[in-house]
């Protein structure tokens, strides 16, 4: 099961920075942190230069406030700012109106891909080493049975990317479709020597709730990636990795969740590095039969 200890909240928010600043602030300095403490993080998602016109102070006051508080930049403490909004919000039409207020399309990409960064980098800084190493273990165990893969919504581009890459490393990995029917037959056959291979993110889809519910009476293992320790599926897991998924977006970001596939499938492919390399070798040669590539 997941350790709670691992929380992925944000560790220190400007509030704390500003509690915790020694310095002396400027008249025009006093007036902004005010402003931010009266009404953050909403104060932080307008440009900087809309804040300034606000409070009657120069933008340049507005920019050169969050290096003094330990931040990159501006929109490093913009983005925090929005992370604390977005993860309180389940639904994207509920984010819908909290991304970055700015025009510029330049400062979207900025910010998307600095909050992609910082995704992968706490995802990272707060991993369950050992839960990754139990993983691949599992995965790699000579004694299972057939691994399944699956994922719901927005999580199944997910464990596509999963069982495509698993599949050249390992026999008997099947992807699991959870839609109705189609899902229980798949499932048929499965017994408890089998793994489950979940990835699930907010809002939790009921079918994988199901499925890991009917591989817990089976006894078989339960391996998942989720954003969060409390995710219905967490609960049951034998295993599990979190991820970040703050976005600028509306919609959350799997950046962090391809990264631990890679990482899944890497850590899976080093250990069975000259079965891979045979495998890899069959598939090459399937691949220019069936004249799959130009």
């Amino acid at each position: 099961m997941i350790s709670r200890k691992r929380s992925l909240g944000v560790d220190m928010n400007i509030l704390r920075r500003i509690e915790d600043y020694h310095g002396r602030w400027t008249p025009s300095e006093a007036r902004l942190v005010a402003y931010i403490t009266r009404s953050y993080p909403q104060s932080l998602l307008s440009p900087a230069i809309s804040i300034a016109k606000e409070l009657g102070i120069s933008p340049s006051t507005v920019v050169r406030l969050f290096p003094k508080l330990g931040y990159g930049s501006f929109l490093d403490a913009q983005i925090e700012a929005r992370r604390e909004i977005a993860l309180k919000l389940s639904s994207p039409a509920e984010r819908a109106d909290v991304g970055l207020l700015d025009d510029s399309l330049v400062n979207t990409l900025d910010a998307s891909i600095k909050t992609d960064l910082s995704n992968i980098t706490t995802s990272r800084e707060e991993l369950d080493v050992a839960a990754y190493t139990a993983i691949v273990d599992c995965l790699c165990r000579k004694d299972r049975g057939t691994i399944y893969v699956a994922g719901a919504k927005n999580s199944y581009a997910i464990a596509v990317y999963l069982h495509t890459h698993l599949n050249m490393c390992l026999p008997n990995v099947e992807l699991l479709r959870l839609d109705g029917a189609l899902q229980a037959d798949q499932l048929l056959w499965a017994g408890p020597k089998d793994i489950m291979l979940i990835v699930s993110v907010r809002r939790y889809a009921r079918a994988t709730l199901h499925a890991a519910r009917h591989f817990r009476q089976l006894g078989a293992k339960i391996l998942t990636i989720t954003d969060n320790a409390s995710a219905p599926v967490a609960e049951l897991a034998d295993h599990g990795l979190l991820f970040r998924i703050a976005a600028v977006s509306p919609f959350d970001s799997f950046t962090a969740a391809v990264a631990l596939s890679n990482a899944i499938v890497a850590g899976v492919a080093s250990r069975r590095h000259n079965d891979v390399r045979r495998t890899l070798q069959q598939a090459d040669a399937l691949w220019r039969g069936f004249e799959i590539f130009v």
